[in-house]
């Protein structure tokens, strides 16, 4: 007999969330250009993109150790409701942390640049087959004791399961 894990699709939705972030050019530019008029650069033709994904890009909660150059960081968690026999996924938060040193661009703050476009993408869309993700919270954050890394997350909650 066959069994199915009601879980077999976790790795694979929040692959999917990170291929729509790094699918979309000026999220990657500005995590890979960290000037303040990243905007106006262009992502070189030989960028492999899913290089983004665990060095910029987690598919899990990350904050991160001390870097030798400033970074800025997208991390999620989902969390899963149950519909029936199977699970599917309740909320999405995601976190945008960036250093300090980095946090000021020509758009304003580095992580409410990157809160904005995820917000674009995600606000009241059927993602993955969960449903509608209206926005349902957003707050900023410190993550050290120094206030060199700082960030914002912002939370979509499923309004109806699919």
């Amino acid at each position: 007999m066959n069994i199915i894990g009601r879980f077999d699709n976790l790795s694979k939705n929040k692959n999917l969330i990170l291929e729509t972030l790094y699918g979309n050019d000026d999220i990657v530019k500005c995590l890979i250009n960290n000037n303040s008029d990243f905007k106006i650069s262009n992502i070189p033709s030989d960028f492999d993109r899913t290089s983004l994904i665990y060095s910029q890009m987690f598919p899990f909660k990350f904050i991160p150790e001390i870097q030798s150059e400033p970074k800025t960081f997208i991390a999620l968690k989902t969390s899963y409701k149950p519909d029936g026999m199977t699970f599917k996924i309740g909320s999405i938060i995601f976190y945008v942390i960036t250093n300090q040193s980095i946090i000021s661009t020509d758009n304003g703050l580095r992580y409410d640049f990157l809160i904005n476009k995820i917000d674009e993408i995600f606000n009241s869309s059927r993602f993955i087959g969960v449903g509608k993700l209206p926005f349902y919270d957003m707050d900023e954050f410190v993550i050290d004791s120094s206030g060199k890394w700082l960030g914002s997350y912002i939370c979509y909650k499923t309004t109806e399961l699919q």
